[in-house]
Order: C-alpha cells, then structure tokens, then sequence
C-alpha cells in the first residue's frame, strides 16, 4: 500500500505463507523498499481482512536529498558488497567500498536502521584500522559509542584505536569499561591485559590475563600471562603460562622465547 503523504512512500505487499514444518496458513507483509519480512499477528497497525493485509498509512519524513528506489537499493548493495569483502578480509576493497556509501549525500541515520548504520561504521573503522589508519577508525568507532554508548564491543574498539594511536591511558580506560560491561567476554579481556603491559602494569596485567585464558585458553594469551609473570618474579607461574601457551600451540615464538629466559627447554 502506498501512503502519498510520505516523502518517499512505503510499498507493502502482503501474501500469506506457511510456518516450516506447519500446515497452518498465515499472513504476512513483505516491505519490498527495506526486504524486510513482517509475520502478522495481533499487533497495533496490521490487520486480517479476509485473504489479504491492510497496513494503515505511516509517514515516513526523510530529509532531502531523498534516494529515488534505484539510488537506495544500490547504497543497501554497495553495503553487502562491502561487508562481504570485510569478512573475506579484502582490506582495499571493502575500503573503497564503505568510503563510496559514506560519501553519499543522503542522512544514513534517517536510511539505515540502528544496526545497520553501526555496522557500517563499525566496519568501516575496523578496515581502516587493517590498512594502518588508526585515527580515521577511532573517528568512525566514536560516533558508533555516541550511539550506543553501553555497547562493550564499540567502547572496545575506541580503546583499540587509541592503543594503536599509541594513546595507552586513553585506552585502558575504555578497555576496562568494556571488560566490565561484558565481563565472560575474553577478547576484552585480553586486549585489556596486552594493554597494560605496554604500560608496564604487570600485576593487573596478570590478574586480567589469568581471567581471559580462565574464559577460553588460547596461546596468546598465557604467553602473554607467562612475560607478565616473568616480569613479577613469579618464575614458576610464568613457566607454567609458557608451557600452556606450547601444548594449545606447539612451537609458539613468543612462548619458546619465554622459556628460554628461564633457562628452561621448551
């Protein structure tokens, strides 16, 4: 159904479908500008009118300029394209891509819905910060914080961006925001515990290690657990974080390193 009040009007096609594994008929819309799908049930707008669905009329203001469906579908492809090269990890292509979507004139908070837009901005600082452009990052994963600023992944990769800024006060803050957030979490974990031993905190280095390999053992992370150790004075804590580090991952550098300042066969 069109509404010809809208700025750009919405075009719903209702049909009815059938559950997996069910024989039970059911009405359903179908938003062909969002390709989003609406199952329909008793809720407040929608109705059952025979075989078909009415949806009453909802305005939907976009500020100018206002994307004809082709420039639309085309910024939602563009998107695709670009996550589709993030997870392949295609650091240049996924750059070109996302910068040609945020170069548009449209008001993607208006376009996008919330998670889409922070998954662009998400993804795009994460590109960034892979082809060695840490500040662009910490811009974009700003404005994903403003956003959501509970949200322990966003704070994460400020605190990230920071670190790489070489920014290290900065970014404990952040990374320890984010840990407390999502405390089962053990990538914040460890990120947080590498951070402090840039700065030469071992003690809470190790208290926050121990809790990430304690999450979910990874050689890193007792590698790292082992040089903090090592630099307390705590010998055999640090051989045992190595040896860990060598039976996840045989041969792992920095932990046969360890051992060797030990005085220790790997």
């Amino acid at each position: 159904r069109f509404d010809s009040a809208s700025a750009w009007p919405l075009d719903w096609v209702d049909f009815d479908w059938v559950r997996a594994g069910s024989t039970k008929l059911d009405a359903g819309l179908f938003d062909t500008v969002d390709w989003l799908f609406v199952p329909v049930y008793d809720f407040d707008g929608v109705q059952s009118t025979g075989p078909h669905v009415r949806l009453a009329p909802v305005g939907l203001p976009i500020a100018a300029p206002v994307p004809s469906t082709r420039q639309y579908f085309a910024l939602r492809g563009l998107l695709m394209d670009a996550e589709d090269a993030l997870r392949a990890g295609d650091w240049p292509v996924a750059d070109a891509l996302y910068d040609t979507v945020l170069a548009k004139p449209f008001l993607m908070e208006e376009l996008l819905t919330a998670t889409m837009l922070n998954e662009l901005l998400s993804g795009a600082g994460t590109v960034h910060l892979q082809l060695g452009e840490p500040q662009r990052a910490l811009e974009l994963w700003q404005r994903c914080v403003e956003r959501r600023p509970d949200d322990p992944v966003a704070i994460a990769n400020v605190g990230t961006s920071l670190a790489a800024l070489g920014r290290l006060d900065e970014a404990v803050v952040h990374l320890q925001r984010a840990a407390q957030l999502s405390p089962r979490n053990a990538d914040l974990h460890f990120n947080l515990g590498t951070v402090y031993l840039r700065l030469q905190r071992f003690v809470e280095g190790a208290d926050v290690l121990q809790k990430a390999v304690t999450l979910r053992p990874e050689a890193a992370g007792y590698s790292n657990l082992g040089w903090a150790c090592l630099n307390l004075g705590r010998l055999q804590d640090a051989e045992l974080a190595y040896r860990a580090a060598l039976g996840l991952q045989p041969g792992h550098t920095q932990a046969t390193l360890g051992l060797t300042r030990l005085g220790k066969a790997p």
